[in-house]
Order: C-alpha cells, then structure tokens, then sequence
C-alpha cells in the first residue's frame, strides 16, 4: 500500500490553463496487486509441465 498525491492543472481551453483556480491536486492510498507476476509465474509453471 502507497501513499500518491499529484498537483497539476487543468482548463477547458488552453487560454485559459494558468488563470487562478486552474489548479488541482490530490492525495490518496494506492493498492498494487501483484497480478502480473502472478500470472507469469502461473504461466512459467505451465510451460514447464509441458501441457
């Protein structure tokens, strides 16, 4: 579990991207599963068995 926060900006249009209340930012927990490794292990185990 991560802490992530970001701070940008954001606008309808780019006139008017760095006029005040433009801003925006966020902080927030991040889960990561390890999914990706999981499948790669499950998908190695496989190969190795021949099947």
């Amino acid at each position: 579990m991560n802490l992530t926060a970001f701070i940008g900006v954001q606008s309808l249009g780019l006139d008017m991207l760095m006029k005040s209340g433009s801003t925006v930012g966020s902080v927030g927990p991040a889960v990561s599963l390890p999914l990706g490794r999981t499948i790669i292990r499950h998908e190695w185990r496989r190969v190795k068995r021949g099947v």
